[in-house]
């Protein structure tokens, strides 16, 4: 229930050689079981050579295991575990890009974070603008969503609502993702659940 320690992480660290020994014993005349114990095997490698079991590193690790790697972290990360709560997608992008070209492939993980959405449909934005609801991510522009603006600057509520695409202004107009109970508290304080704007999108 609680983080590993060393023995425990040692215990763990031993899946990958337990995996691809299992796979290639196994007889799936359709399926090329090396790839898929490699896969087993180098999912825990990283780019610099700092990774386990092997500490394989760039070319010596196959193309799908480093594949295989940028999206177990990622799901990992993302989900919920008996010592962490998960981590919204914003920080675990964070998270993942610090350890670009050493730990993943670079080009690999620019591409999976071309197609998963940063900032999903429906989360709050705080920008230069006020709040914002995201109504729209576009593959290859992830991080650069389609947003309507509720609130100016003071959080009070705007009479027309303006939407606005990162892409035209850059990142730092997104100042931070509201968590669960800044949404919330700003419910409460201007009566206004902002997901109507996204109601209101679809129906016009």
């Amino acid at each position: 229930p609680s983080s590993l320690n060393d023995d425990e992480f040692a215990m763990i660290k031993n899946h990958p050689v337990s995996g691809y020994d299992r796979m290639m014993g196994m007889d799936m005349k359709k399926l090329n079981v090396r790839t898929l114990a490699s896969i087993a095997r180098q999912h825990h490698e990283h780019m610099d050579g700092h990774g386990y079991p092997d500490h394989a590193k760039g070319g010596q690790i196959h193309k799908y295991a480093q594949i295989v790697a940028v999206a177990d972290v990622y799901d990992a990360l993302t989900s919920s575990r008996a010592y962490k709560k998960a981590y919204p997608p914003h920080v675990a992008y964070k998270i993942m890009t610090k350890c670009s070209g050493k730990q993943f492939n670079e080009d690999l993980l620019n591409t999976f974070f071309d197609h998963v959405a940063i900032y999903p449909v429906g989360c709050i934005l705080k920008t230069n603008w006020g709040l914002g609801i995201v109504k729209k991510v576009r593959a290859g522009l992830t991080r650069f969503p389609i947003l309507t603006i509720f609130t100016n600057t003071h959080n009070d509520l705007l009479e027309t609502p303006l939407d606005i695409d990162i892409a035209d202004y850059g990142l730092e107009a997104i100042h931070s993702v509201m968590d669960d109970m800044e949404v919330f508290s700003t419910i409460r304080k201007l009566g206004v659940d902002p997901s109507q704007y996204l109601l209101n999108d679809e129906e016009s």
